[in-house]
Protein backbone atom coordinates (compact mmCIF):
# COMPACT_ATOMS: atom_id res chain seq x y z
CA UNK A 1 0.00 0.00 0.00
CA UNK A 2 1.42 3.49 -0.79
CA UNK A 3 1.76 5.94 1.89
CA UNK A 4 -0.97 8.25 2.64
CA UNK A 5 -2.25 10.89 4.50
CA UNK A 6 -3.92 9.38 7.05
CA UNK A 7 -1.32 8.33 8.30
CA UNK A 8 0.95 10.71 9.41
CA UNK A 9 0.94 11.53 13.09
CA UNK A 10 1.66 15.21 14.09
CA UNK A 11 3.77 16.47 17.42
CA UNK A 12 4.68 19.76 18.32
CA UNK A 13 6.71 21.46 21.57
CA UNK A 14 8.26 24.42 22.58
CA UNK A 15 11.93 25.39 22.12
CA UNK A 16 14.50 26.83 24.53
CA UNK A 17 15.79 28.97 21.45
CA UNK A 18 15.25 29.87 17.46
CA UNK A 19 17.75 27.22 16.60
CA UNK A 20 17.38 24.13 18.95
CA UNK A 21 14.85 21.23 18.37
CA UNK A 22 12.79 21.19 21.47
CA UNK A 23 13.68 17.61 23.94
CA UNK A 24 11.33 15.60 25.99
CA UNK A 25 8.31 14.70 25.39
CA UNK A 26 6.16 16.57 23.00
CA UNK A 27 2.31 16.71 22.72
CA UNK A 28 0.32 15.17 19.86
CA UNK A 29 -1.82 16.91 18.60
CA UNK A 30 -4.13 16.79 14.81
CA UNK A 31 -4.27 18.25 11.91
CA UNK A 32 -6.39 18.41 8.75
CA UNK A 33 -3.49 19.51 6.54
CA UNK A 34 0.34 20.10 7.17
CA UNK A 35 2.64 21.90 4.20
CA UNK A 36 4.97 22.57 6.42
CA UNK A 37 8.73 22.47 4.09
CA UNK A 38 12.00 23.76 3.81
CA UNK A 39 12.84 24.82 0.06
CA UNK A 40 15.85 26.10 -1.73
CA UNK A 41 15.02 27.63 -5.55
CA UNK A 42 17.97 26.96 -8.17
CA UNK A 43 19.75 30.26 -8.67
CA UNK A 44 21.80 30.71 -12.29
CA UNK A 45 25.60 30.86 -11.86
CA UNK A 46 26.64 32.65 -14.71
CA UNK A 47 30.34 32.36 -14.30
CA UNK A 48 32.44 33.81 -17.47
CA UNK A 49 34.72 31.07 -19.45
CA UNK A 50 33.32 27.70 -18.47
CA UNK A 51 33.13 25.01 -20.82
CA UNK A 52 30.63 24.95 -22.61
CA UNK A 53 28.75 22.91 -25.72
CA UNK A 54 26.98 26.11 -27.09
CA UNK A 55 26.55 29.95 -26.85
CA UNK A 56 22.99 29.55 -26.39
CA UNK A 57 21.74 27.07 -23.45
CA UNK A 58 21.75 28.07 -19.80
CA UNK A 59 25.19 27.19 -17.74
CA UNK A 60 26.02 26.05 -13.95
CA UNK A 61 23.40 26.85 -11.31
CA UNK A 62 23.30 26.89 -7.49
CA UNK A 63 20.93 25.91 -4.66
CA UNK A 64 20.05 28.92 -2.95
CA UNK A 65 19.29 30.28 0.34
CA UNK A 66 16.40 28.40 2.46
CA UNK A 67 13.16 29.30 3.21
CA UNK A 68 10.46 27.68 5.53
CA UNK A 69 7.27 28.11 5.66
CA UNK A 70 3.70 26.30 4.70
CA UNK A 71 0.60 25.79 6.35
CA UNK A 72 -1.42 24.20 8.92
CA UNK A 73 -5.04 23.38 8.47
CA UNK A 74 -6.37 22.60 11.87
CA UNK A 75 -10.14 21.92 13.75
CA UNK A 76 -11.47 24.58 15.99
CA UNK A 77 -11.36 22.06 19.22
CA UNK A 78 -11.88 23.62 22.42
CA UNK A 79 -8.72 21.68 23.71
CA UNK A 80 -6.38 21.71 20.90
CA UNK A 81 -6.71 25.05 19.18
CA UNK A 82 -4.85 26.71 22.32
CA UNK A 83 -1.92 24.70 21.26
CA UNK A 84 -1.88 26.66 18.27
CA UNK A 85 -2.99 30.08 20.02
CA UNK A 86 0.33 30.11 22.17
CA UNK A 87 2.26 30.31 18.67
CA UNK A 88 0.10 33.05 17.38
CA UNK A 89 -0.13 35.39 20.76
CA UNK A 90 2.25 33.61 23.42
CA UNK A 91 1.18 32.14 26.56
CA UNK A 92 -2.24 33.04 27.89
CA UNK A 93 -3.51 33.95 31.25
CA UNK A 94 -5.40 30.89 32.62
CA UNK A 95 -8.03 30.75 35.64
CA UNK A 96 -10.39 28.25 37.04
CA UNK A 97 -9.95 24.85 38.83
CA UNK A 98 -10.64 21.07 37.36
CA UNK A 99 -12.64 20.47 35.17
CA UNK A 100 -13.46 24.23 33.76
CA UNK A 101 -10.34 26.48 32.45
CA UNK A 102 -10.36 30.21 30.65
CA UNK A 103 -7.72 30.92 28.69
CA UNK A 104 -7.26 34.36 27.51
CA UNK A 105 -4.98 35.28 24.72
CA UNK A 106 -4.42 38.67 23.52
CA UNK A 107 -2.96 40.14 20.33
CA UNK A 108 0.16 42.33 20.45
CA UNK A 109 2.87 40.08 22.45
CA UNK A 110 6.27 41.06 21.90
CA UNK A 111 7.53 37.89 22.35
CA UNK A 112 6.18 34.77 20.96
CA UNK A 113 7.53 31.07 21.26
CA UNK A 114 9.19 29.09 18.24
CA UNK A 115 7.95 25.07 18.09
CA UNK A 116 9.81 22.60 16.71
CA UNK A 117 7.01 19.94 14.81
CA UNK A 118 7.31 16.42 13.78
CA UNK A 119 5.15 14.91 11.22
CA UNK A 120 5.84 11.66 10.78
CA UNK A 121 5.36 10.06 6.99
CA UNK A 122 5.15 6.71 5.88
CA UNK A 123 7.21 5.64 3.20
CA UNK A 124 8.43 2.49 1.46
CA UNK A 125 11.29 1.11 3.65
CA UNK A 126 10.30 2.73 7.08
CA UNK A 127 8.58 5.53 8.83
CA UNK A 128 10.50 9.18 8.47
CA UNK A 129 9.59 12.02 11.18
CA UNK A 130 10.10 14.92 9.43
CA UNK A 131 11.22 17.46 12.08
CA UNK A 132 10.46 21.13 11.46
CA UNK A 133 12.22 23.53 13.67
CA UNK A 134 11.80 27.41 14.79
CA UNK A 135 8.14 27.30 13.36
CA UNK A 136 6.28 30.42 14.86
CA UNK A 137 2.66 31.24 13.46
CA UNK A 138 2.58 34.63 11.01
CA UNK A 139 -1.14 34.62 10.62
CA UNK A 140 -4.58 32.63 11.44
CA UNK A 141 -7.66 32.78 8.81
CA UNK A 142 -10.99 31.58 9.83
CA UNK A 143 -13.96 31.71 7.78
CA UNK A 144 -17.20 32.17 9.76
CA UNK A 145 -20.72 31.09 7.21
CA UNK A 146 -23.34 28.15 7.16
CA UNK A 147 -21.35 25.33 5.79
CA UNK A 148 -21.32 21.77 7.04
CA UNK A 149 -19.27 19.88 9.15
CA UNK A 150 -16.73 21.07 11.70
CA UNK A 151 -14.95 24.69 11.20
CA UNK A 152 -11.42 24.67 10.17
CA UNK A 153 -8.84 27.12 11.20
CA UNK A 154 -5.43 27.78 8.47
CA UNK A 155 -2.41 28.80 10.46
CA UNK A 156 0.59 30.15 8.13
CA UNK A 157 3.49 29.27 9.59
CA UNK A 158 6.85 30.35 9.40
CA UNK A 159 10.19 28.61 10.54
CA UNK A 160 13.97 27.30 10.44
CA UNK A 161 14.72 24.24 8.93
CA UNK A 162 13.80 20.98 8.07
CA UNK A 163 14.98 17.26 8.92
CA UNK A 164 14.65 14.06 8.25
CA UNK A 165 14.81 11.59 11.05
CA UNK A 166 15.23 7.86 11.18
CA UNK A 167 13.41 7.67 14.32
CA UNK A 168 11.41 10.36 16.26
CA UNK A 169 12.67 12.75 18.98
CA UNK A 170 9.37 13.30 20.72
CA UNK A 171 10.20 11.32 23.58
CA UNK A 172 6.84 9.36 25.07
CA UNK A 173 3.81 11.76 24.21
CA UNK A 174 0.90 11.47 27.02
CA UNK A 175 -2.82 10.43 25.56
CA UNK A 176 -3.56 13.51 23.19
CA UNK A 177 -6.24 15.69 25.14
CA UNK A 178 -9.96 15.25 23.83
CA UNK A 179 -11.15 15.90 20.68
CA UNK A 180 -14.12 18.75 21.26
CA UNK A 181 -14.52 20.11 17.58
CA UNK A 182 -17.20 22.54 16.75
CA UNK A 183 -19.58 22.40 13.77
CA UNK A 184 -19.27 25.49 11.47
CA UNK A 185 -22.59 26.41 11.31
CA UNK A 186 -22.82 26.82 15.18
CA UNK A 187 -20.34 29.88 14.43
CA UNK A 188 -22.01 33.21 15.04
CA UNK A 189 -20.96 36.89 14.67
CA UNK A 190 -21.98 39.82 16.91
CA UNK A 191 -21.44 43.60 15.80
CA UNK A 192 -22.03 45.42 19.08
CA UNK A 193 -23.11 42.75 21.36
CA UNK A 194 -26.14 41.60 18.63
CA UNK A 195 -25.99 38.99 16.14
CA UNK A 196 -27.11 40.55 12.48
CA UNK A 197 -29.78 38.31 10.69
CA UNK A 198 -28.11 39.62 7.33
CA UNK A 199 -24.80 38.13 7.66
CA UNK A 200 -24.50 35.71 4.82
CA UNK A 201 -20.22 35.16 5.56
CA UNK A 202 -17.25 36.70 7.20
CA UNK A 203 -13.68 36.22 6.38
CA UNK A 204 -11.28 37.21 8.69
CA UNK A 205 -7.12 37.13 9.28
CA UNK A 206 -4.96 37.85 12.10
CA UNK A 207 -1.39 38.42 10.98
CA UNK A 208 1.70 38.99 13.14
CA UNK A 209 3.39 40.76 9.59
CA UNK A 210 6.65 38.75 10.92
CA UNK A 211 10.11 39.27 9.23
CA UNK A 212 12.94 36.92 8.66
CA UNK A 213 15.83 38.19 10.89
CA UNK A 214 18.99 38.07 8.09
CA UNK A 215 22.04 38.22 9.61
CA UNK A 216 25.60 37.13 8.18
CA UNK A 217 27.21 33.99 8.90
CA UNK A 218 24.38 31.50 8.58
CA UNK A 219 22.10 30.24 5.86
CA UNK A 220 19.13 30.43 7.97
CA UNK A 221 17.22 32.96 8.53
CA UNK A 222 18.10 33.85 12.77
CA UNK A 223 14.52 34.31 13.64
CA UNK A 224 11.25 36.45 13.06
CA UNK A 225 11.17 39.88 14.51
CA UNK A 226 7.80 41.57 15.73
CA UNK A 227 8.79 45.47 14.34
CA UNK A 228 5.99 45.74 12.31
CA UNK A 229 2.69 46.35 13.40
CA UNK A 230 0.18 43.35 14.01
CA UNK A 231 -3.07 43.45 11.83
CA UNK A 232 -6.62 41.99 11.89
CA UNK A 233 -8.79 42.65 8.78
CA UNK A 234 -11.35 40.91 6.59
CA UNK A 235 -14.36 41.19 4.46
CA UNK A 236 -18.13 40.83 5.93
CA UNK A 237 -20.57 39.96 2.75
CA UNK A 238 -24.09 40.31 3.94
CA UNK A 239 -27.71 40.39 2.32
CA UNK A 240 -28.80 44.13 1.56
CA UNK A 241 -31.72 44.85 3.67
CA UNK A 242 -31.23 48.74 4.78
CA UNK A 243 -28.69 50.86 5.19
CA UNK A 244 -27.47 50.22 8.37
CA UNK A 245 -23.85 48.56 7.55
CA UNK A 246 -23.43 51.58 4.89
CA UNK A 247 -24.23 54.28 7.33
CA UNK A 248 -21.95 52.76 9.52
CA UNK A 249 -19.26 52.55 7.37
CA UNK A 250 -19.54 56.37 5.81
CA UNK A 251 -19.17 57.57 9.36
CA UNK A 252 -16.12 55.30 10.49
CA UNK A 253 -18.12 54.88 13.06
CA UNK A 254 -16.02 51.91 15.63
CA UNK A 255 -17.89 48.81 16.29
CA UNK A 256 -16.94 45.67 18.23
CA UNK A 257 -16.92 42.81 16.67
CA UNK A 258 -16.96 39.10 18.17
CA UNK A 259 -16.81 35.34 16.81
CA UNK A 260 -18.34 33.37 18.80
CA UNK A 261 -18.45 29.61 19.28
CA UNK A 262 -20.15 27.27 22.11
CA UNK A 263 -21.76 24.00 23.80
CA UNK A 264 -21.76 25.57 26.68
CA UNK A 265 -21.01 28.54 28.90
CA UNK A 266 -17.84 26.71 30.25
CA UNK A 267 -17.23 25.30 26.93
CA UNK A 268 -16.70 28.11 24.09
CA UNK A 269 -14.10 29.78 21.79
CA UNK A 270 -14.34 33.90 21.48
CA UNK A 271 -12.44 35.88 19.22
CA UNK A 272 -13.44 39.61 20.02
CA UNK A 273 -12.20 42.96 18.73
CA UNK A 274 -13.05 45.81 20.50
CA UNK A 275 -12.42 48.37 17.85
CA UNK A 276 -13.57 48.07 14.37
CA UNK A 277 -14.18 50.36 11.51
CA UNK A 278 -15.58 49.13 8.26
CA UNK A 279 -14.43 50.62 4.97
CA UNK A 280 -17.29 52.69 2.35
CA UNK A 281 -18.76 50.59 0.18
CA UNK A 282 -21.82 51.48 -2.11
CA UNK A 283 -24.60 49.16 -3.14
CA UNK A 284 -24.37 47.14 -6.02
CA UNK A 285 -27.23 45.89 -7.93
CA UNK A 286 -26.60 42.93 -10.21
CA UNK A 287 -29.67 42.18 -11.47
CA UNK A 288 -33.13 41.42 -10.46
CA UNK A 289 -32.62 39.56 -7.28
CA UNK A 290 -31.28 39.74 -3.92
CA UNK A 291 -28.72 42.41 -3.17
CA UNK A 292 -25.45 41.92 -1.70
CA UNK A 293 -22.67 43.98 0.21
CA UNK A 294 -19.27 43.58 1.37
CA UNK A 295 -17.69 45.29 3.49
CA UNK A 296 -13.50 45.26 4.27
CA UNK A 297 -12.68 45.90 7.94
CA UNK A 298 -10.00 46.82 10.37
CA UNK A 299 -9.29 46.39 13.71
CA UNK A 300 -7.51 48.69 16.04
CA UNK A 301 -6.13 48.68 19.58
CA UNK A 302 -7.49 51.19 21.68
CA UNK A 303 -5.79 52.32 24.87
CA UNK A 304 -7.21 49.61 26.64
CA UNK A 305 -7.60 46.78 25.00
CA UNK A 306 -5.99 45.02 22.82
CA UNK A 307 -6.62 44.56 18.99
CA UNK A 308 -7.89 40.99 19.59
CA UNK A 309 -8.39 39.11 22.46
CA UNK A 310 -9.25 35.01 22.24
CA UNK A 311 -10.46 33.19 25.01
CA UNK A 312 -10.90 29.44 25.32
CA UNK A 313 -13.16 27.82 27.95
CA UNK A 314 -12.46 24.48 28.25
CA UNK A 315 -10.73 21.27 30.20
CA UNK A 316 -7.54 21.81 29.48
CA UNK A 317 -5.08 23.30 32.90
CA UNK A 318 -2.38 24.78 30.88
CA UNK A 319 -0.07 25.41 27.69
CA UNK A 320 3.24 25.57 27.35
Amino acid sequence: MLPRGMQIELLAKTQVDFATAAIGNYTRTFAYEASLMEKAALEDDPLLGQPRHNDRDTLGSVLGLPAHDGQIVVPLCLNHLGFWLVSLFGLPSTSGIDPDYEHVFNSGAETIPYRTVEIKVAAEGGDRFMQHTGIIANRMTLELSRAANFQRVTIDTLGRQETKLPTSAGGTPEAPWALARLLAATGVLKIDAVTPADLLSINATYDNKLQGLEFAGSNYVSGYDTDEAATFTGTMRVRFKDFAHYDRAVASTPAALEFLWQTSATRQFSLAAPVVKFERQGVEIRGPGGIEQSFNFRAEQSPSAPTLTATLRNEVPAYA
